[in-house]
């Protein structure tokens, strides 16, 4: 009876006891937890970084691709010509002018170059070939020079008919009658051009043969030589 009695004086004063515990997570558990979704969003930022990087690796390869494309369609389209500019020099064959390609408004593109004073045709096909060169001669009734005539020839080598032949040739009379002023010599001046289209092949050749070298003028854009893919 006293027992019961302290049970009720216990419950009516409101006392309460210790009530049952839940059972909880432990804290190593939580650690591995964050750990683990940290490490995932750190694998996303890297995959999200890699994918950038091969986008622009990818957007700048199909740039490079494309500009290398755009400089072989104009390399390809890129017309074949060559322009020479002449002279007199001794050292040269007899019958030949001098040809530079370095010199003033001379150039080469295309595949066309000058090899041994000759110009090498790359390709077959349709081409304008000319050339001009200008005289200057001292005409005088008992020089050598006195009515004779000048000449220019463009040669042609060709692998189909394995032979030389000319392609263009002019003459012109040097020295008239009044070259002779007042008993004293008088220079006279003239230029021989000539061009025309032709149907060349791969690896013709072609060069000039010229007489009265020494008194061929070699100032610029007087005597030149030239040709160029139609």
């Amino acid at each position: 009876m006293d027992g019961y009695t302290a049970a009720l004086t216990g419950m009516e004063s409101g006392e309460r006891g210790p009530g049952p515990q839940l059972p909880g997570k432990p804290w190593g558990a939580r650690v591995w937890k964050l750990c683990g979704a940290l490490a995932l969003l750190a694998l996303c930022g890297v995959a999200a970084l890699l994918f950038l990087c091969h986008s622009q690796t990818q957007a700048h390869g199909i740039e490079n691709n494309e500009h290398q494309q755009h400089l072989k369609h104009i390399s390809t389209n890129v017309r074949a010509a060559i322009h020479l500019h002449g002279e007199f020099n001794p050292e040269v064959r007899n019958s030949s002018v001098l040809w530079r390609d370095g010199d003033g408004h001379s150039f080469f593109q295309g595949g066309l170059r000058l090899v041994n004073n000759e110009i090498i045709i790359p390709q077959n096909g349709l081409y304008f070939v000319y050339s001009q060169v200008s005289f200057r001669v001292l005409c005088s009734s008992s020089g050598g020079h006195t009515n004779r005539p000048i000449s220019h020839t463009i040669m042609r080598w060709s692998d189909a008919y394995n032979d030389r032949k000319p392609l263009l040739s002019a003459i012109r009379t040097t020295c008239q009658r009044d070259a002779e002023s007042n008993g004293r010599s008088k220079s006279w001046y003239n230029a021989v051009y000539m061009g025309a289209v032709f149907s060349l092949e791969r690896e013709d050749r072609l060069w000039t043969e010229t007489n009265l070298l020494k008194d061929v003028d070699g100032e610029d854009e007087k005597t030149f030589f030239g040709v160029f893919a139609l």
